[in-house]
């Protein structure tokens, strides 16, 4: 709840959405008059999501749209805005999307896959092959760091009480 006891509407759609109600979460997207507040560009988001999930297209290009027009950094904007454009077959359009969410989060896996995909249909194979190894290298980096950030969480049992020992 915020502060002056009005829900803001990401709050009320993630509440949907975990208890298994994504119709209803999606049906006051468009009702700004439920009594709710704080539009912003993540909430928009939330809202393109949930409309994409459920094949509501132009209502969920409509919440990316918003979303960019909010903050054009947000990066979930870009890369729904580029993934409705890519279902259209508009790669040239998913493009500019897809660079600006590279530039803003240039460790972004799935952007640069996209990218490379959205390359690769327009035949710019160089490129979509550039974007595809980055991806990859970008993944097996994060692959290993959740393999270290796992050992590093593994407690060793010691059996006599004693602390255990680290070295091992």
């Amino acid at each position: 709840m915020a502060a002056d006891g009005v829900e803001r509407i990401g709050d009320v759609a993630n509440r949907f959405r975990k208890l298994g109600h994504l119709g209803d979460a999606s049906g006051i997207v468009g009702d700004r008059s439920i009594g709710v507040d704080g539009d912003t560009a993540k909430t928009e988001c939330e809202f393109g999501s949930m409309a994409l999930s459920q094949s509501h297209l132009d209502q969920a290009f409509e919440h990316y749209q918003r979303a960019y027009q909010l903050n054009p950094n947000e990066v979930q904007a870009q890369m729904g805005l580029a993934k409705l454009l890519m279902m259209q077959e508009k790669p040239q359009e998913a493009i500019k999307y897809l660079r600006m969410a590279v530039q803003s989060d240039p460790l972004n896996g799935t952007a640069h896959y996209q990218l490379g995909t959205a390359y690769r249909r327009l035949q710019m194979m160089d490129m979509a092959d550039k974007e595809v190894l980055l991806f990859q290298e970008i993944k097996k980096t994060k692959d290993q760091v959740e393999v270290l950030y796992r050992q590093m969480n593994k407690k060793p049992q010691a059996d006599d009480g004693a602390e255990p020992d680290h070295d091992r």
